[in-house]
């Protein structure tokens, strides 16, 4: 056996047929007497493989290409099955998959109990009572499916570190999931810009800078002011950049600068712009999001963290993200530009300057006036206080706290509509700057109320924050809870009934 298995080389590429699939996903198929392992397989698939390794007797292979689907395949799976690594198992009839998973747990207790004196007695296995739908616990991801394309939110491809695919049919989470996943990607995927450029009507609860330049009638902000006399109501930007010819602003010569140093630009808009011709919508049209990269430890998103409780129906999302400019901006440099004047009128002051990372100016002297208040910033105890589209932040610079609140607008929005069929009992911010690709908390923040969520098992309420170690299959965790109340009971001469 060992002299006809050292005979295949790396690289080497064969056809077999699947035996058996051990723990964990391990495909046994056979090239002609040798015996080859191949992940990823199901019994009774006819498969393309490629040799890995040949060491010690034992033969490993890679998928390539499954040529004849297994005869057992007759599940129901999402458009994304094969490509997806989040599910092995699913193309399957659920009676085929506890077949599968019964033999693996036999095999693996048959090596460790084969030497005990007393015989033991194998009982068969017990199925979950929901089959579709069932996570009550997903953590989605920020990237791309390939290099440079557009953001992506959900699982992994198989097998790959980079490549993310957004899983919007995936068929073991529950409507509300998907619909969340949806929407975040959207949003963060180019719908924040029609946030980002609301302005609110004068005198209707301006932002602080408005509110300081309300007496010129007009309700124009601070940058609008201070070049009122140039008679035609541009912001001091503009006008520092008129000479130019283009009349761009000095945010959009930013983003000019930024796209000659490598800066992040959305496809096909390099020298288009985007939105509405406001300041705003230049700039950002010209810049996007960008997602945590893995290996250069570069970027803002990181995950989307979505629980929901099946008994109760309570729903608990966290954004993660790093504490790095969301637009990948230098925010010493983008601030302020030197030259712009009058720096109390001047949009781009020391107070907007640390906007772009907070959102909320430690500077207003107006509380009542200012969206990110005493009441912004105590919004973990109180929740959410007021409606998003009615606070308005400066947009003198893309801000993180104006993005979050479009964040959170656009996920109550749905509960409000009544799109949803649970509902939220707390939308959080993480921030993680670990360079490991798990979700950690550097800091929470309670974007809207509280912290957890309750679910009940088996007549017990528990309480369960976004980090709780709990089973992901409610119903699935009931019918294991409830057997080892039998056995319980039976040890104890009792009829399970322990208290």
């Amino acid at each position: 056996m060992r002299e006809r298995t050292e005979q295949m080389k790396k690289g080497q590429v064969y056809e077999a047929t699947v035996e058996r699939v051990d723990f964990p996903n391990r495909g046994i198929a056979k090239v002609g007497e040798e015996t080859i392992v191949v992940k990823n397989s199901l019994p009774g698939q006819r498969i393309k493989l490629s040799v890995n390794k040949v060491r010690n007797g034992k033969a490993e292979g890679r998928l390539l290409e499954v040529l004849e689907k297994s005869p057992l395949e007759t599940g129901l799976t999402c458009s994304l099955f094969g490509v997806c690594g989040g599910c092995a198992y699913l193309s399957l009839p659920y009676e085929e998959q506890l077949k599968i998973k019964e033999a693996q747990v036999k095999r693996l207790l048959e090596g460790c109990l084969k030497g005990q004196r007393q015989p033991w007695v194998w009982e068969g296995i017990k199925g979950s009572p929901a089959v579709y739908g069932y996570r009550n616990k997903m953590e989605f991801s920020f990237g791309d499916e390939v290099k440079d394309g557009p953001l992506t939110l959900g699982m992994h491809k198989r097998g790959s570190f980079y490549d993310v695919v957004t899983v919007a049919d995936c068929s073991i989470v529950d409507e509300d999931y998907r619909l969340i996943l949806k929407t975040v990607q959207g949003y963060f995927d180019g719908g924040y810009l029609g946030w980002m450029e609301q302005r609110p009507e004068a005198g209707e609860k301006n932002s602080c800078q408005d509110k300081q330049w309300q007496k010129t009638g007009e309700g124009n902000s601070c940058q609008d002011k201070q070049w009122q006399k140039a008679g035609e109501g541009n912001s001091c930007q503009d006008k520092q950049w008129q000479e130019m010819g283009e009349g761009n602003s000095c945010r959009d010569r930013h983003q000019l600068e930024a796209r000659d140093s490598g800066g992040d630009i959305l496809h096909g808009e390099s020298e288009e712009r985007m939105g509405d011709g406001t300041a705003s919508g230049k700039a950002a049209g010209r810049m996007r999001i960008r997602y945590f990269h893995r290996l250069r430890h570069e970027g803002y998103l990181r995950h989307l963290v979505v629980r929901k409780a099946s008994r109760t129906g309570e729903i608990l999302v966290a954004l993660v993200t790093t504490s790095q400019d969301p637009w990948g901006r230098d925010i010493e440099s983008f601030g302020h530009d030197e030259g712009c004047g009058d720096k109390k009128s001047c949009g781009y002051d020391e107070r907007c300057r640390d906007r772009v990372s907070s959102g909320h100016d430690e500077g207003y002297r107006d509380r009542k006036s200012c969206s990110r208040g005493e009441r912004g910033r105590d919004r973990e105890n109180s929740g959410y206080d007021e409606p998003a589209a009615e606070k308005t932040v400066c947009d003198c610079a893309l801000s993180e706290g104006r993005l979050l609140e479009g964040f959170l607008h656009e996920l109550l929005e749905l509960e409000k509509q009544g799109l949803l069929k649970g509902r939220f009992a707390g939308i959080l911010h993480i921030v993680n700057d670990s360079h490991a690709d798990v979700v950690r908390s550097d800091r929470t923040d309670v974007l809207y109320g509280e912290d957890c969520f309750y679910e009940e098992l088996l007549g017990l309420r528990f309480m369960v924050s976004i980090f709780s170690f709990f089973q992901t299959n409610t119903s699935g965790a009931e019918v294991l809870y409830e057997t080892v109340r039998e056995y319980v009971g039976a040890l104890g001469g009792g009829a399970g009934d322990s208290d």
